[in-house]
């Protein structure tokens, strides 16, 4: 334990959830790979903006110890994350509205995702 850890800090680092995690991550991880190979389109890109996120947000709790924080670094942190997401959305509104909107032959249903 480090001078600047707190007691309760350190007692939450528990070396078998590391290992549990990191399992869970490949696991997840060939999931992806195998669904790419598999060569399923559209729903490959849809398995893999599922899995992504979920493989992030293991690493960032348990790795980064994200979820021994206090609230408030958990809000600002929830925040930057948001916005960035926000950012991207608006990035893909833009660029499938510029290709044809979200009506019946929209840029998702002419294949530009598959």
């Amino acid at each position: 334990m480090y001078e600047s850890e707190s007691p309760e800090h350190a007692a939450h680092v528990n070396y078998g959830m590391y290992v549990l995690i990191w399992i869970a991550l490949l696991i997840l991880t060939q999931f992806t790979v195998t669904a790419a190979q598999l060569h399923l389109g559209a729903m490959g890109i849809i398995i893999a903006v599922i899995v992504t996120p979920v493989k992030a947000l293991l690493v960032l709790y348990f790795f980064m110890h994200l979820g021994y924080e206090r609230l408030m670094f958990k809000g600002m942190f929830a925040f930057a994350v948001s916005t960035l997401i926000i950012a991207i959305g608006f990035t893909f509104w833009t660029w499938c509205s510029d290709r044809g909107g979200w009506g019946r032959h929209s840029c998702l249903t002419r294949g530009v995702l598959s």
